[in-house]
């Protein structure tokens, strides 16, 4: 019995040569080197956001929170006869007003005492950690950190400045935050100082 040689075939190419996997590992290594810096710039540029963005809101925080306490100072329902400012300095004021109380020690309608929580609170910049704080009770709270500086001026009826508490009736507050991090393509440090005038209820 004769038989003859049997040959298979397969179609297309059996894989890829040396060459070509040398030349298409080269082209990726070239292709993901030009997307490195491009995608590092985009993740740094994405951090700047979130960082200007904490410092944006910070400073807001801070704002709304001085406001606030400020403008409901002085508030005396019952005649008590308190002083609604206290002059500290200026990075810091007491601030004192019937808020609640009649339902317990944070609740309810002025009770004419001022023992509650936030009615008798200290305001105050802490340069060491760069914080507002709320001083109630012998106890700091912190508002907002990243806060690089708070001044507070004092004005009278008259709109001149005054050191003297009883006179004190509206107070200018500045106040600046800085970034931690340059801009990755300026390098300049974004800051920001914001001022605002607040009317104090007496």
């Amino acid at each position: 019995m004769k038989t003859g040689n049997i040959k298979e075939t397969f179609g297309g190419n059996s894989g890829f040569s040396l060459v070509e996997l040398l030349m298409s590992t080269l082209i990726l290594g070239i292709l993901t080197a030009a997307l490195f810096p491009m995608l590092n710039d985009f993740q740094r540029e994405t951090a700047y956001r979130s960082e200007t963005q904490a410092v944006l809101d910070n400073i807001r925080v801070a704002i709304e929170t001085l406001e606030k306490y400020i403008r409901q100072a002085g508030n005396d329902p019952y005649g008590m006869g308190f002083q609604g400012i206290t002059i500290v300095s200026d990075q810091a004021v007491t601030v004192r007003s019937d808020l609640k109380g009649s339902h317990g020690a944070d609740k309810g309608d002025p009770n004419g005492d001022i023992s509650g929580p936030d009615e008798n609170v200290t305001l105050r910049f802490n340069p060491a950690n760069q914080s507002l704080e709320i001083v109630s009770g012998g106890a700091a709270q912190i508002v907002c950190n990243r806060i690089g500086d708070l001044k507070f001026r004092y004005y009278d009826a008259d709109g001149n400045i005054t050191i003297d508490d009883r006179r004190v009736r509206r107070i200018a507050v500045t106040i600046s935050g800085m970034a931690d991090w340059p801009n990755p393509v300026t390098r300049k440090i974004f800051g920001i100082e914001l001022e605002r005038e607040i009317r104090i209820f007496s």
